[in-house]
């Protein structure tokens, strides 16, 4: 556990809250790629709003939570009087917030005694401050991740840097693409049958439809395209 801070609200900036941090790394896993199909028609509405993909966010804000709450990254309730101060808050801890959309929010949402172990000292910082990450902390985790070439924005950049051929995923990729533009294939149809359509085509080794899932995923994130979105069917209430 790192220590707390404590730190002359004059002094320059050394803490980022956990919303900034997400659109920071955001930017970094999707900048660069196409924008996604609904951005597009949104854009062609309020062609002068900036416009973000809420899927895009939810994915940053769900890996940087997953980092803190691994120990990667520590995370501070920060809260200002005559000093600024920032408490830790222990992963044990972080893993009782209520998180949204599967992130760490930036106030924490009714929090009470039991959820800080009868820490009041803690309880009232959370109730007081803003959920923040010490910025250098951030900045290097930033540049561990992304010398790891997993995010979608550096996908043209793997085959370069590691000098590997394209592997099934991304050949199924493409080819999924493909039959989403024709109609050939929607999400609703099932994994199963986007299986079926690969393997007829000829091509040998169509992933495994795990494999496919994952892929069709990624997909719906990246691109946002309505054939790709899972329409789930109420359950016909029960007869008495």
């Amino acid at each position: 556990m790192a220590n707390d801070l404590e730190f002359n609200s004059t002094s320059p900036e050394t803490m980022i809250k956990f919303s900034d941090a997400v659109t920071l790394l955001s930017t970094g896993m999707w900048g660069g790629l196409s924008r996604p199909t609904p951005v597009i028609a949104a854009k062609k509405i309020y062609k002068k709003t900036s416009i973000g993909f809420g899927p895009w966010r939810e994915s940053a804000g769900q890996c940087l939570t997953t980092a803190t709450l691994n120990g990667e990254l520590e995370v501070y309730a920060v809260f200002s009087g005559t000093k600024t101060r920032a408490k830790a808050v222990p992963v044990k801890v972080l893993k009782r917030l209520i998180t949204t959309r599967g992130s760490i929010p930036d106030h924490a949402i009714r929090v009470c005694l039991k959820t800080v172990d009868g820490d009041a000292k803690l309880l009232n910082s959370l109730v007081q401050g803003v959920l923040s990450i010490r910025k250098s902390d951030f900045e290097n985790w930033y540049l561990l991740e992304q010398r790891k070439v997993k995010w979608p924005s550096q996908r043209g950049s793997l085959k370069t840097r590691n000098g590997r051929p394209p592997n099934q995923a991304n050949e199924a990729r493409d080819k999924i693409l493909a039959l989403l533009n024709t109609n050939g294939w929607r999400r609703q149809d099932g994994i199963p049958e986007l299986h079926r359509l690969l393997a007829a085509s000829g091509d040998a080794g169509v992933p495994s439809p795990d494999t496919l899932d994952r892929v069709v995923k990624q997909l719906f994130r990246e691109t946002g395209h309505p054939n790709l979105k899972l329409i789930r069917h109420r359950r016909r209430p029960k007869l008495t």
